[in-house]
């Protein structure tokens, strides 16, 4: 099980694209009416929009998620698009409209009775949005679920540039290339692939990219009609993925198997026909889940935070989790979290007999100790020079 340090987790990618068909979900069931309501605490720009009646819809691309507001009956040139990026803990919730979240920080109201009400939910409000009709942020690459294709020829275009001698774990938290990967994420990844998290980017994907390269040319190279060369040509796919796993491919399917989790443990949502809908946020910590969505989520990891694993400080301060051997890349401190060393314990055996509180009266207990041993030997000073 994940240790509480470990439990919250950031909105990755699965979870931007399952509140993308959360939003459409409210959106296609629902008519939204006048203003849109900003809280007074967030940073981020007022939404000068108002209207009778009008509708919601949504996209996600990697770790931006956009909401267009359209008026019925008007042209689409009156509509406005708001685009989103979810920080450390945002979410969008659907419900009553006098059941708001406190750390709500933009409310859209339907025109139904009783009022519902589609917020943005932001606790530690990193996340925000500014209003963009068109595009997508500039430090940003193609998605890796939807764009899938073009993920991969824009890392292989740019594979030539120096950030790509960087360790893998590093380069995948780069946006321009692996947009919407974040930490649980590499680590789920490389573990699977069998990667170390320090080896230099450019080593692990250009033999992926050659080997798929060496794939396409057999394909074209046998006639359509020759069953032989397909058999060939599959044996020879199958026989490169057995010897190196392609990370690649899994920043594909590993984001699926959370979106397709997400599906089997889904929460109920008052004002939606079905009463159900796949969770957004399963096992973020950041919602009041059910002991059941984030056992499951935390049954489904491998690797982050897991027990028998490893973890390390990466070059710029976040945490990779791993096994093994780490990389020829690693930082030579090779700082790890969350693996304090206990003091005041006497021997091995005593350290392991003791669980926290005890370890903790053990604490006062000899600092007791201590202050009237310092105190018996200022008196004795005392008296002598007396």
């Amino acid at each position: 099980m994940c240790s509480s340090l470990y439990s919250i987790r950031m909105p990755e990618l699965p979870e931007l694209h399952m509140s993308c068909s959360f939003v459409n979900a409210v959106g296609r069931q629902h008519v939204f009416s006048g203003k849109v309501c900003k809280s007074a605490v967030h940073k981020s720009e007022d939404v000068s929009f108002s209207a009778t009646r009008y509708t919601i819809t949504s996209h996600v691309r990697g770790k931006e998620m956009s909401l267009t507001l359209t008026p019925q009956g008007s042209s689409k040139s009156q509509s406005i698009r708001l685009l989103f990026h979810m920080g450390m803990s945002g979410q969008f919730q659907f419900t009553k409209a006098n059941e708001l979240h406190k750390h709500a920080h933009l409310t859209f109201y339907t025109d139904d009775q009783p009022v519902m009400a589609l917020s943005f939910v932001d606790v530690r409000r990193f996340g925000g949005w500014q209003i963009a009709q068109e595009g997508w942020g500039h430090d940003r690459g193609p998605d890796p679920i939807d764009e899938y294709e073009e993920f991969r020829s824009h890392i292989e275009e740019n594979l030539d540039k120096g950030l790509f001698v960087k360790p893998i774990c590093e380069v995948m938290m780069d946006q321009r290339y692996f947009n919407g990967i974040g930490n649980y994420l590499r680590a789920e990844i490389l573990f699977r692939a069998r990667v170390r998290p320090f080896d230099s980017a450019r080593s692990v994907l250009e033999p992926l990219l050659r080997q798929r390269h060496e794939y396409h040319g057999s394909l074209e190279g046998k006639s359509t009609n020759s069953r032989s060369g397909t058999r060939k040509a599959r044996r020879s796919r199958h026989s490169t993925t057995e010897r190196n796993e392609d990370v690649l491919q899994l920043c594909q399917d590993v984001p699926m198997e959370v979106i397709n989790l997400g599906k089997k443990h889904r929460r109920q949502t008052p004002g939606l026909s079905d009463g159900f809908f796949p969770d957004p946020f399963v096992g973020t910590g950041y919602t009041s889940e059910k002991k059941d969505r984030i056992a499951a989520f935390e049954s489904w990891l491998k690797c982050y935070a897991q027990p028998g694993m490893r973890n390390m400080v990466d070059h710029g301060g976040r945490t990779i989790w791993f096994k093994g051997d780490p990389g020829p890349l690693a930082p030579k401190a090779q700082r790890s979290r969350g693996q304090k060393k206990r003091k005041l314990v006497v021997n091995k055996e005593e350290s392991n007999s003791l669980n926290p509180q005890d370890n903790k009266r053990r604490k006062k207990s000899v600092k007791a100790e201590k202050r009237a041993s310092r105190m018996a030997t200022s008196y004795t000073r005392r008296k002598k020079s007396v």
